[in-house]
């Protein structure tokens, strides 16, 4: 009897972790949809036809547009690599919590690592931001939060 209750507890909790995890995965970083949904690539494609807008608005020079696709293109080489590792650190979750006898410890460490990725997802997400910033001139900068320029770039 005491082995039934433990059973169904075990199988109780398991089912509970793998519910949190779609909870989880449920939102990509800032709170939007996941990486890799259609709603993600959509909201990609409206954020970037709205910095389009916006870099028409602040007039740049032809060497300003050159550097900043050189950032961007830079910035997204890295994101891929740093989408690709998040990917395979939630498979290692995934197989971590579904083992006979699952390693709380290693759960743990391995959700650290997943949070480390998206941290440093989101320091290079600021770091190109700050970067492509730093090209414009003040008043180009000043432009930018005027109205149809937002803070958000």
């Amino acid at each position: 009897m005491k082995a039934k209750a433990i059973q169904t507890l075990a199988l109780s909790l398991g089912m509970a972790l793998l519910a949190s995890g779609h909870v989880a995965r449920a939102q990509g970083p800032e709170g939007g949809p996941p990486p890799g949904r259609p709603e993600a690539m959509e909201r990609r494609m409206e954020m970037r036809h709205r910095h389009r807008e916006m870099m028409k608005d602040i007039d740049l020079s032809k060497e300003q547009r050159e550097k900043i696709a050189d950032l961007r293109e830079k910035h997204e080489r890295v994101a891929i690599r740093m989408r690709a590792d998040l990917q395979t650190a939630r498979l290692d979750l995934k197989r971590l919590a579904r083992a006979e006898k699952p390693d709380r410890m290693a759960i743990g460490r391995q959700i650290d690592r997943i949070g480390q990725i998206r941290a440093e997802i989101e320091k290079s997400r600021m770091t190109m931001m700050l970067d492509v910033r730093g090209l414009l001139t003040p008043e180009q900068q000043e432009r930018m939060k005027g109205p149809g320029g937002g803070e958000d770039f």
